[in-house]
């Protein structure tokens, strides 16, 4: 699992950092990588690309990653994808759940 997290602003002292302040930050993304991993629709990590098409039909390609949720016209990002399964090798690598949760 790796999070990307960010701050809309500085620290209360230049010493801090996310650990020491911690509600100063907000998540930014979420990947996932392990077999264990599923969508609410039973997409694991290490499944085809077969079977994601076949489970998210309205799945967008976008390089190397489907947007598997879009998140359309957000007013600070704009479209985007919300849940992007990353693929290799015919395979699901990766999820990743896009929050942009910055001053939400």
């Amino acid at each position: 699992m790796r999070g990307v997290f960010t701050t809309l602003g500085t620290f209360p002292h230049p010493s801090d950092t996310g650990c020491s302040a911690p509600g100063f930050v907000t998540p930014d993304t979420i990947t996932v990588n392990l077999t264990r991993w599923r969508t609410d629709r039973g997409l694991h990590v290490g499944d085809s690309v077969g079977r994601l098409r076949v489970l998210y039909s309205g799945a967008a390609r976008h390089r190397n990653a489907w947007w598997l949720v879009t998140r359309r016209k957000d007013p600070l990002w704009g479209t985007y994808g919300q849940l992007t399964a990353t693929t290799g090798a015919g395979r699901v690598l990766a999820f990743t759940l896009v929050l942009h949760a910055q001053g939400d």
